[in-house]
């Protein structure tokens, strides 16, 4: 249920200490109880019940990151949350004067010879060169002689005509197999674009920071965006919130819907990959993932990072073969 807002603002504050076993600097936050403990039941047992963290108000949630928690808070005030944009890749120059090439003017491919000497013209002694033969008189051969197969035997031009001859109208369709007949129509492949995650509750028009972007940036990173919403969906799924769940999956499912995989960003999507299935309770963030992998599979196919994932086992290569097959067939 949904709390006014002056209830929220007259609740005690809540200490909040995270981080401690992400970045080894635990991070404190005070919360206003009310505001988490309207999410869900198990945040209004800790918050409010009889275990120490209530009695004490204040709990650590060492495995939560402090941007993670500072999301967490924003969705519990105001029913949303800022998404992170991608970072700008910065490239590194190397100063190494590339090898000098040198033509072979008289080399048979045109691809440039590195390392060798050119060499000279080649010298042609004009009288040592044969005298080209004279063409032969070309015999003429009867068209009987010609015959239409390898077979031998001569066949008159009429013979031939009506042999060679074929009307369209005379082709017959196979019939098709028992097989064939029974066989049921393959489904469509899997539109990614077209995955619905309806939200649970609506939301205000906060600000346009909440929304993804519609763009794609190809000399950006997106493992930070990814994750963001993942580790968002996570901390959900622990403290059964279906709402902040629904939403992070809608806005992560938005940020894939963007993002052009091609062989230089395939880090990004596989370090979604590997945080999903590291964690438990995530059947949905796991679905979302293996589905825009299967759509991608030529491409990550070639792949090394991937091809090893694969290589792992595990539930990521099951769901995976699962979902190719449930593609073409």
């Amino acid at each position: 249920m949904v709390l006014p807002y002056s209830q929220i603002l007259n609740s005690r504050l809540f200490k909040f200490i995270v981080g401690e076993d992400v970045d080894d600097t635990p991070t404190e936050f005070m919360i206003h109880q009310a505001a988490i403990a309207q999410l869900s039941d198990p945040l209004a047992a800790l918050l409010t019940g009889d275990m120490l963290e209530a009695q004490a108000g204040c709990t650590s949630w060492k495995d939560v990151s402090k941007e993670t928690f500072e999301r967490f808070a924003q969705f519990a005030y105001l029913g949303d949350y800022e998404v992170v944009e991608p970072q700008k890749i910065v490239a590194k120059l190397r100063n190494i004067s590339p090898e000098p090439v040198v033509e072979d003017a008289f080399a048979s491919s045109s691809t440039p010879v590195r390392g060798k000497k050119k060499k000279g013209p080649r010298i042609i002694n004009w009288e040592e060169e044969a005298p080209a033969e004279e063409p032969q008189e070309c015999k003429e051969v009867p068209e009987e002689e010609f015959g239409w197969g390898f077979s031998s035997t001569k066949k008159s031009k009429k013979t031939r005509k009506s042999t060679t001859s074929l009307s369209f109208d005379s082709v017959v369709e196979p019939e098709p197999t028992a097989y064939e007949s029974a066989r049921a129509p393959s489904p469509p492949p899997i539109d990614f674009d077209d995955l619905t995650y309806p939200l649970l509750t609506s939301l205000t028009p906060y600000t346009p920071l909440c929304t993804p972007s519609p763009l794609f940036l190809p000399s950006h990173t997106y493992t930070t965006p990814f994750l963001s919403h993942a580790t968002l969906y996570t901390l959900s799924s622990l403290w059964l919130i279906p709402s902040l769940q629904a939403l992070s999956l809608s806005k992560l499912h938005t940020t894939l819907k963007t993002f052009e995989l091609d062989s230089s960003n395939t880090p990004d999507i596989l370090a979604l990959a590997r945080y999903a299935y590291s964690e438990d309770g995530v059947d949905e963030l796991r679905d979302l993932v293996c589905k825009f992998l299967v759509v991608h599979a030529v491409t990550l196919t070639a792949d090394e990072g991937f091809m090893g994932l694969m290589r792992e086992g595990g539930e990521f290569a099951g769901d995976m073969w699962r979902g190719e097959v449930e593609r073409n067939h």
